[in-house]
């Protein structure tokens, strides 16, 4: 699940990090993030919010879970780059 499942309160903008808790290698990770990160996380956060109240994820689907990783592979990275 990695970075799709992160949910909002595995952001800890007062300690400045990001907490993964299901990546490739089954360990959770404190990733640490810089000023410029937490200003950008402090905005955007407020967004999905907006969008879907109930949803408990970072980045969630319209229908306030989170991405499949085929979606993200197919329409979300791809159309990125």
């Amino acid at each position: 699940m990695g970075e799709r499942g992160i949910k909002l309160n595995d952001v800890y903008l007062d300690k400045g990090t990001i907490c993964i808790r299901r990546n490739k290698i089954h360990k959770e990770c404190i990733i640490p993030i810089s000023d410029d990160v937490k200003e950008i996380l402090e905005n955007y956060i407020k967004i999905p919010m907006k969008l879907n109240p109930t949803s408990q994820y970072l980045f969630p689907s319209f229908r306030g879970g989170c991405y499949k990783s085929k979606w993200i592979s197919n329409y979300g990275y791809n159309k990125i780059f």
